[in-house]
C-alpha cells in the first residue's frame, strides 16, 4: 500500500471528528476516568474514601464498577467531603507536603 492510501485511511472526516471530540465530553468518558482513577489507588486510600462515605471497610477492596448507584452517590459526596478539607488546610496552612513534625508539637 502506497504512503498516500495509507493517509488517507488515516484521515477522518468532518462529521467522524466532531463525533470523536463530542464522545471525549460524554458522561461514559468521565465515568471511564472515574473508575481508573478509583481503582488505581492505593487500598488505603479507597478505605479512607470509603470510611468517609460511610460505607465498610472492606469496601475498599471493591472496584468502581462492582459499586452500586447509591453507594457510587457516597463515594462521589465522599471526595467532595476530602476535597473541602484539604482546601482549607492548603488556604490556611499552605502545601501539606511540606509540613514537618514539628509542626505538630504542642
Amino acid at each position: 500500500m502506497s504512503q498516500l492510501a495509507e493517509t488517507q485511511e488515516l484521515v477522518r472526516s468532518a462529521p467522524e471528528s466532531i463525533s470523536a471530540c463530542k464522545e471525549l465530553f460524554s458522561k461514559s468518558y468521565k465515568c471511564n476516568q472515574l473508575k481508573y482513577a478509583f481503582n488505581s489507588l492505593t487500598n488505603r486510600e479507597r478505605a479512607m474514601i470509603c470510611f468517609c462515605g460511610e460505607l465498610k471497610r472492606s469496601d475498599s477492596y471493591r472496584k468502581f464498577e462492582d459499586f452500586d448507584d447509591l453507594e457510587l452517590q457516597k463515594i462521589r459526596k465522599a471526595l467532595q467531603e476530602l476535597k473541602v478539607i484539604t482546601k482549607r488546610f492548603d488556604t490556611n496552612v499552605g502545601d501539606v507536603t511540606k509540613l514537618k513534625p514539628s509542626h505538630f508539637q504542642a
